[in-house]
């Protein structure tokens, strides 16, 4: 009974997720308010407003930036999303402040301090690493409720007669990814994805793994009651459908890349699955 309603807890904080995190820039956002209270202008009040939303953009970047580099490994790209960000608001941070006489510069910067970019920067790295520790936050909090969660799904499957079929067979699938062979267990994947002849294999963990096979070729050696194909494009694993909104389908692990359901006349056993399952 405790995870059942552990399940449903950490469920529900995902697929809200970006909500919750609306909420927690919202009230931080009114404790700066509060904090600054003191004869403010309505200038002012623009002022402090216009830096909340760029440590909200720091923020956010980190948290992406992160996934690229622990999710998808795809390291380049984080390193040119962190070093490109970092570069791009200090050198505009250095413009507004510094370029030329407005209030944001006074209401900032100590006049009694050389305006130099080594004195910029001492106080811009503080900003900066304040708000990507924030990032940091976020970003281990959402990897720790999807670990939780992953955990209990193959054993909930079991216990309740799906798929024992598989759960007695181990079932594990060869796959080859460039160069490297991988033994992959098909509890780990989460969807599929073809794009050009080449299917992406997401998976519950890890980097999604390229194969160079159709998708049709590669969903006949799935087994039909855990896998179904939604969309031209995609096929995806049941356990792991989070919810479906407005003609997508959410996934667990994968909360914020909605796959976009075809034709129900095309793609029938996910209707059969989904008003079986009463599923709205």
């Amino acid at each position: 009974m405790r995870l059942f309603f552990l399940k449903r807890i950490l469920l529900f904080f995902l697929q809200r997720w970006n909500w919750l995190k609306v909420a927690f820039y919202s009230i931080y956002f009114l404790f700066l308010q509060i904090s600054n209270n003191g004869a403010l202008s309505f200038i002012d009040f623009v002022v402090i407003t216009f830096v909340f939303f760029v440590a909200i953009g720091v923020i956010e970047l980190c948290q992406y930036a992160l996934g690229l580099l622990f999710s998808e490994r795809r390291y380049i790209k984080a390193s040119l999303v962190l070093g490109g960000s970092y570069m791009m608001l200090a050198a505009l941070g250095y413009y507004v402040i510094h370029g030329n006489e407005n209030h944001m510069s006074t209401f900032m910067w100590n006049t009694e301090v050389e305006a130099s970019w080594s004195a910029f920067l001492g106080g811009f790295n503080r900003f900066y690493w304040t708000f990507f520790k924030y990032g940091i936050i976020l970003f281990l909090f959402k990897q720790m409720l999807h670990s939780i969660r992953s955990r209990k799904v193959p054993r909930d499957d079991m216990n309740s007669g799906k798929y024992t079929d598989l759960a007695q067979e181990n079932r594990t699938l060869t796959l080859k990814s460039g160069i490297t062979t991988y033994m992959v267990n098909i509890f780990r994947i989460v969807y599929l994805e073809v794009k050009d002849e080449i299917t992406t294999v997401y998976l519950i963990d890890g980097p999604p793994l390229e194969v160079k096979m159709s998708l049709t070729k590669f969903f006949k050696q799935l087994p039909k009651n855990r896998f179904v194909r939604i969309h031209d494009s995609w096929v995806v694993a049941l356990p792991y459908i989070a919810r479906e909104t407005k003609g997508y389908i959410y996934m667990n692990h994968y909360n914020d890349k909605p796959l976009k359901l075809g034709k129900p006349e095309r793609f029938s056993e996910y209707k059969k699955w989904k008003d079986s399952n009463k599923i709205s």
